[in-house]
C-alpha cells in the first residue's frame, strides 16, 4: 500500500515530459495536452505552425538542436 501511495505522490509532484513528435505530432497539440508542471521536449527539426500559448503557468517548452 505504501508503494502505491508513494507512486501517486510522485506523479502529482513531478510533471510529465511530453515529446514532440514522438508523443504528439505538433508543438501545439503537445501544448494543448500539457498541464501545469509539464515539460514539452521538442526534437530538432523544422516545425511550421503558429503557437497559441495557454494561460496555464508552469509549462516548460524545451527545444533540442537548432
Amino acid at each position: 500500500m505504501r508503494i502505491i501511495l508513494s507512486i501517486l505522490l510522485l506523479s502529482v509532484c513531478y510533471g510529465t515530459v511530453i515529446n514532440v513528435p514522438d508523443d504528439y505530432s505538433t508543438i501545439q497539440s503537445a501544448i494543448n495536452a500539457a498541464v501545469e508542471g509539464d515539460s514539452i521536449l521538442v526534437s530538432a527539426g523544422t516545425y511550421v505552425e503558429n503557437i497559441v500559448w495557454p494561460l496555464t503557468n508552469g509549462i516548460k517548452l524545451i527545444g533540442s538542436g537548432e
